[in-house]
């Protein structure tokens, strides 16, 4: 049994491949299988008829060092899991909490 099945969504794996319909079973945080899992049980279902299923995104300039992890949902939203910050030669170091605090609402 799976701890998940997100079932018939529109699946967009990353590799270059056409997107097709699939299921997507997880356990234990990880993704098992994918394709055809009708016949398969799961703990928990996740509907995804009509929705695009896709892995994480990187946001490769974005700027979160400026203002650390002030508005996680906006990113999160957009499907951003991972962050590569701080190659412009910004950095809150070595700011004080003071400090920082003037230049995120400023």
């Amino acid at each position: 049994m799976f701890d998940l099945i997100i079932k018939k969504g529109t699946i967009v794996d990353g590799t270059g491949k056409e997107r097709f319909e699939g299921d997507i079973a997880v356990k234990d945080g990880k993704i098992i299988s994918i394709g055809d899992l009708e016949e398969s049980e799961a703990k928990a279902y996740i509907e995804a008829k009509g929705l695009i299923v896709s892995p994480g995104f990187i946001e490769s300039h974005g700027h979160a060092e400026i203002f650390p992890v002030s508005f996680p949902a906006n990113k999160i939203r957009q499907g951003v899991t991972t962050e590569i910050i701080g190659h412009c030669g910004v950095s809150l170091y070595p700011y004080t909490k003071e400090q920082i605090w003037i230049i995120v609402f400023l």
